[in-house]
């Protein structure tokens, strides 16, 4: 291709002798030939006018512009690198147009003035690129009448080219800086050079490059502007280079976004403020969760589900009184001045199923226990046969036809009862129950010895009691005393087979009741509040009013139960006066070849010694061959004690002489006197009337006490003495 060049160093400043003759030699080495110009329009056109044959009508040529220097640029030829996922945009880089003065410089005006100047200009041409050279474009045939044709065509186009062209004095060309340029020798393989005449400006032209440069040439001729188009800043386009070719980034669609990774971005927590000082640190290992822990969580969520549980059966499920109840509860909380935390059960039964639950209640008999209390029944005499709790029940049915269990915490009554007998048995048991909320007796009782269970239950019984008594009208006491023989007749009452079982069941109240009604409403609370007593305290006033807290071994019967062990075979005078004696008792039941076996460690007080060895040995004398009873004493430094052994003879003998018995022995008596005294006394001392309610006067048969007084009141007190409060023993040292 053509291209302008900068000049030989050897014709710019002619500063050396070498170059001048390196230049004179180059011109002078080659023939002083100009091609003709059928030549130069053979290499011109044949290439160009063979593909495009259109351009061949000059009418349709466009009328082109010169381009001056100065508003040409010469683009800076770079190849863009694009990325592999973004197609470039073309940039077209340009070089800084350097301000300088123009220089009149003549331009050629025609192709005879380049052939004819005086001034010799070498322009070289650019190398063939490293690829190997394309094979040359073989020309192809036609005929000749074409080739004249054609031959008549490029004749026009070259002379409305000549048309074309300006006076070289308007043009201003800028000056350049030429660089010095080794000269290229020429190879033989190349064809000879052409140059001017005159040796002035000398134009070598490598005929190796053949047709391509004429084509590059034309191209880049073809991005010149119009001569009606407005003359700004022109670039004239690089000549796109004829080597190989690069491959030009396309985009692929493997390596659109859309087929890109997902990023999960992980979520940043917030800072806290101790993490700034922790960053560098290593994370400890978090230690497992140990077997106590799970254990411990497991306890809990147990805990949270009972509690839900409980909360709610306690007020989802709860009971409800019944409209006719609810009269009854009013009165019961009005008389007592305390309220009823929830509603409790109240099951009304039949007369047989009635008096079975009531004899197990009353005697604590289960299904694990039963063998042996029976057993330990019938070796000391309280039991004659099998235990038969629907009988013992029965007994006590027509005094006691309703009554509050403190261990299920509901309320049994006997169905289809009187009116006044069903309001007062209602009365009564609706009182132990809202005492039970109150104080809580129920648990403390169930959680004792036995002493301990019928000691506590009797105080709160007797005030339930005081409270049933208190609400009985002069008429309902009359009609209650009416139906007990139509009840007791009606339903079947038998002889029990255990007076201690059935005393248990109903009278157990009766033994503290005066003394309950002496202490005033206001003042019970003190004596109530965490109440835990034996029975030998509530049989005997001089122990309770003492205030002394007694503490009985695991497997203690209490005063009440050997009261009625002596009361079974001897009067009931002997048998409440050394029953009084007994300060301690430890009992064991054991389990034989021939039956249970009961042996019991009695402790007595060292001044009546003597009186209870007695009795013992009395009782003792009375039991059944079969039973193997023995009774042996012992009184060492002051310690009174009295031994008895005894197994069971069988449910055939008869163990006991079937007496009568007083239910609760002396004190219900002894009871009523201390309520007497402290009413007419009330400024004496609690422990100076319960001394002087035990004088030496004894009680019979006739001291027994019944659940509803009659109409008259009591009448047993008055066969007695009145207490003397100024005995010598009882008086205050």
């Amino acid at each position: 291709m053509i291209k302008k060049t900068d000049l030989h160093k050897a014709a710019v400043d002619g500063n050396t002798e070498q170059d001048e003759t390196s230049v004179k030699t180059e011109v002078n080495s080659a023939p002083a030939r100009l091609p003709s110009l059928s030549e130069f329009r053979a290499r011109l056109d044949v290439p160009l006018f063979h593909r495009d044959q259109g351009l061949a009508q000059s009418a349709q040529l466009p009328r082109l512009l010169e381009i001056r220097r100065d508003q040409a640029v010469e683009p800076v030829v770079q190849e863009p690198v694009a990325p592999e996922t973004v197609v470039p945009e073309p940039v077209v880089a340009t070089s800084p147009v350097v301000d300088r003065p123009a220089r009149s410089r003549p331009m050629l005006a025609s192709i005879a003035d380049l052939l004819s100047a005086s001034e010799a200009v070498v322009v070289p041409v650019e190398p063939a690129p490293v690829a190997p050279p394309a094979e040359p474009v073989v020309p192809p045939t036609v005929d000749q009448s074409e080739v004249h044709a054609l031959s008549t065509e490029t004749d026009a186009l070259l002379e409305v080219l000549a048309g074309f062209q300006v006076p070289a004095e308007d043009v201003v060309v800028e000056t350049a800086i030429p660089e010095p340029i080794a000269p290229t020798p020429p190879s033989a393989a190349t064809d000879a050079p052409w140059s001017t005449s005159n040796g002035s400006d000398e134009v070598r032209i490598n005929s190796a490059l053949g047709h391509r440069s004429v084509e590059s040439e034309l191209d880049r001729l073809a991005f010149l502007p119009d001569a009606e188009e407005v003359v700004g800043r022109v670039i004239v386009p690089v000549i796109a280079p004829t080597g190989q070719r690069h491959t030009v980034a396309v985009p692929v669609l493997s390596q659109h976004e859309m087929y890109n990774p997902r990023v999960i971005v992980t979520p940043v927590g917030k800072p806290k403020l101790f993490d700034a000082f922790d960053d560098n640190l290593p994370s400890k290992r978090k230690r497992r969760k140990g077997s106590f822990r799970r254990f411990f969580s497991l306890v809990v969520v147990l805990c949270v589900v009972g509690g839900g549980l409980y909360v709610a059966k306690y007020y989802l499920l709860a009971p409800k009184w019944s409209s006719a109840d609810k009269v009854l509860v009013d009165e019961v909380e009005t008389a007592r001045q305390l309220e009823f935390d929830h509603a409790v059960d109240v099951n009304v039964v039949g007369a047989d199923a009635y008096a079975e639950r009531l004899g197990t209640y009353s005697l604590g008999v289960s299904s694990s226990n039963r063998e042996s209390v029976t057993g330990e029944l019938r070796a000391l005499g309280l039991l004659s046969g099998e235990v038969d709790l629907h009988a013992i029940g029965l007994a006590a049915i027509v005094e006691t036809p309703a009554f509050y269990d403190a261990g299920e915490e509901e309320i049994y009554v006997v169905a289809d009862l009187p009116a006044a007998t069903h309001r007062f048995a209602m009365h009564r048991a609706l009182a132990s129950a809202l005492l039970d909320q109150e104080y809580g007796w129920g648990r403390r009782a169930a959680g004792g010895a036995p002493t301990v269970s019928r000691g506590t239950r009797a105080l709160y019984e007797a005030d339930a009691l005081a409270t049933a008594t208190g609400l009985l009208t002069a008429a309902d006491r009359a009609s209650v005393l009416e139906q007990q023989p139509i009840l007791s007749s009606t339903i079947g009452v038998i002889a029990s087979p255990s007076p201690f079982g059935t005393a248990m069941a109903g009278h157990i109240g009766v033994a503290l009741r005066a003394y309950v009604e002496s202490v005033p409403l206001a003042d019970r609370a003190a004596i109530l509040r965490n109440a835990t007593i034996t029975d030998g305290q509530a049989l005997d006033l001089r122990r309770l009013v003492s205030g002394a807290v007694e503490i009985p071994s695991v497997g203690s019967e209490g005063m009440l139960f050997w009261y009625h062990v002596l009361a079974g075979r001897l009067d009931p005078a002997t048998a409440w006066n050394n029953a009084l004696a007994l300060q301690r008792d430890d009992v064991s039941v054991t389990k034989g070849a021939s039956g249970y076996c009961v042996t019991a460690v009695l402790t007595v007080t060292a001044s009546v010694f003597d009186n209870v060895t007695a009795a013992f040995l009395a009782w003792a004398g009375a039991a059944p061959a079969e039973s193997l009873t023995t009774v042996t004493a012992s009184n060492v430094d002051g310690l009174a004690q009295v031994s008895v052994n005894a197994c069971d003879p069988g449910n055939s003998v008869q163990t006991n002489g079937g007496l009568t018995t007083l239910s609760m022995g002396g004190a219900p008596l002894r009871s009523e006197q201390y309520r007497q005294l402290v009413s007419t006394q009330p400024t004496l001392a609690k422990s100076q009337v319960a001394c002087a309610v035990y004088a030496g006067d004894n009680v019979s048969s006739a001291d027994e006490r019944a659940v509803v007084d009659g109409v008259d009141g009591w009448a047993a007190p008055t066969a007695h003495p009145i207490p003397d409060p100024n005995r010598a023993d009882c008086l205050q040292p």
